[in-house]
């Protein structure tokens, strides 16, 4: 017999049986019916907790993509200086991508749907400055504590390490890894932090 949840148990299973869905089939080529059958429930439960197939997938969106900023600062909070918070959280960021099966495919499918939805692209405009802002925060943190270099170009160095990050989530959706593995991107990412780290003997 399956177990009765409470309300916000069965709106996170929803959401977690959900996006393998809409990672496959998007929005608009997903039905609630078919939703509803990844879930285990009837059609009908899917309106008690959304109210409908869009709003379900942009919660699903920003419950697994867009609403990382807690973990993002638990992450960088840890580290001794910028230099090292910045690189925990590409890893983090490069690493999430990879290890997922759907992940990538379902920022993909955002990404599409964007396009003709005002409200998602707002929520994915808002992620990317987030992240953005962040970047820039740990990279000034880094330049402070003396861990970069303070001539670099931050506009271009935050730019180049968001392009190597979508460039892998690229990758991932299209299933290319055997052509661009994880340790290519990583290799390319670390360089680029080990060009802006300021060596003592440099000083």
């Amino acid at each position: 017999m399956r177990r009765r949840m409470k309300p916000e148990e069965r709106r996170s299973q929803i959401i977690e049986d959900a996006v393998k869905v809409f990672s496959v089939k998007g929005l608009h080529g997903s039905t609630t019916r078919e939703i509803a059958l990844a879930c285990d429930i009837a059609e009908g439960v899917l309106y008690k907790y959304f109210a409908g197939k869009e709003d379900l997938f942009i919660q699903s969106i920003e419950y697994s993509w867009l609403n990382p900023f807690d973990n993002w600062r638990t992450i960088t909070d840890r580290e001794p200086n910028g230099l090292a918070a910045l690189r925990a959280l590409l890893k983090d960021q490069l690493f999430s991508l990879h290890e997922s099966t759907w992940l990538p495919h379902l920022v993909v499918q955002a990404m599409s749907s964007a396009a003709s939805n005002e409200i998602l692209s707002e929520k994915l405009r808002n992620r990317n400055l987030g992240i953005k802002k962040l970047i820039l925060e740990l990279v000034n943190r880094g330049i402070e504590d003396g861990s970069i270099r303070s001539d670099i170009d931050t506009e271009r160095l935050v730019l180049t390490l968001l392009g190597l990050i979508y460039y892998h989530l690229w990758i991932c959706s299209l299933e290319l890894l055997e052509c661009c593995p994880l340790s290519l991107t990583w290799s390319a990412i670390d360089q680029v932090l080990s060009d802006i780290e300021l060596h003592k003997n440099s000083q």
